[in-house]
């Protein structure tokens, strides 16, 4: 489907150029980033990229749907933070499932912003409120941040009050594997603002949730550095039964996908990833075992699909012969 808007802009039409922004797993730390607690993501191989070329307007073409929204939401957002807005033309890709828990959307919006300012540094609230403008819920700045900060090979601990980051080596001994049910959710549906203004206004269950998620947070940083997959994969596994019972936002089908995945031998824990309800599952896995685990969790449920995934760098312009240049 075709999503166009005229920016009112004039710009001169240059060379094709390409922006690709990545998807984003988040280790632990779920239900927390807008708390403006501290969360432990890293941005994944999995990607948006726009290609095309600036001009006097902004057509972008995408088979995923009406990309309107996303656009008048960046470029407003750009201009409120005083950044110069042009016009581009091209196609947008992406190996993100959309809705799933992969920040599919702010992937978007980064490449989009990126795009339209000509790749210019732009900072992750700017991008959160983006996102608020083209859905209309109030979300945290994780996404956005790993996005747009993100490093290879590394997990962000990232504290979302200060936008402080530490970088956390992902040991080469400690793989993820992702787990799409196939079952979708949208934020703006209700459920997700619900969660929030009930943990906001301290019912003591969405309370519980929050502080026992934080300490895992800390502990998953500390044991990740350690290489400690057996201890991963138990906080891994104690923020789902959290996510599922005391924050309530998990579904029969994660709940069966998390059981599935986490019955292989080479799984040392597994849990919902991103907001819940529907999407994805995300298991810690002994590294080189990833293909195995996905061939069994395909095989044990049908309909699903299961895939390897790792930390690469922050959104950027791609450059002659493939080669990545982050925005930082």
């Amino acid at each position: 489907m075709d999503a166009s808007g005229s920016c009112g802009i004039s710009s001169t039409p240059s060379s094709t150029r390409t922006y690709r922004a990545p998807g984003r797993v988040n280790i632990i730390g779920e239900h927390i980033d807008y708390l403006g607690g501290t969360v432990l993501p890293f941005a994944c191989d999995l990607e948006v990229r726009i290609t095309g070329s600036e001009a006097d307007d902004v057509v972008l073409r995408s088979n995923d749907g009406d990309l309107e929204p996303y656009i008048a939401g960046v470029r407003r957002a750009l201009q409120e933070a005083g950044h110069s807005v042009g016009g581009f033309r091209g196609e947008v890709t992406s190996s993100i499932p959309i809705g799933a828990g992969l920040s599919s959307s702010a992937a978007l919006e980064v490449a989009i912003a990126l795009a339209l300012s000509g790749g210019a540094d732009i900072e992750p609230d700017l991008l959160r409120r983006s996102e608020e403008l083209a859905s209309g819920v109030r979300g945290g700045v994780m996404d956005q941040t790993t996005v747009l900060r993100g490093r290879a090979g590394h997990a962000l601990l990232l504290d979302c009050a200060t936008g402080a980051i530490e970088y956390v080596p992902i040991p080469p001994s400690i793989g993820f594997v992702v787990v799409d049910t196939g079952t979708r959710r949208r934020l703006a549906d209700g459920r997700y603002a619900q969660r929030r203004a009930e943990v906001e206004a301290g019912e003591p269950k969405r309370v519980r949730h929050a502080s026992s998620e934080q300490r895992r947070v800390f502990e998953a940083a500390a044991v990740l550095r350690a290489g400690d997959l057996a201890a991963l994969g138990a906080l891994v596994s104690g923020s789902h039964a959290s996510l599922r019972d005391d924050f309530e936002v998990s579904s029969p089908a994660l709940d069966e996908a998390v059981a599935v995945v986490g019955a292989h031998e080479a799984c040392a824990g597994a849990r919902l990833v991103g907001a819940g309800f529907a999407g994805c599952v995300l298991a810690v896995v002994h590294a080189g075992t990833e293909e195995d685990v996905a061939r069994m969790v395909r095989t044990r449920l049908p309909g699903s699909t299961a895939f390897k995934v790792k930390a690469v760098d922050a959104a950027g312009e791609v450059g002659p012969g493939n080669g990545r240049h982050p925005v930082v």
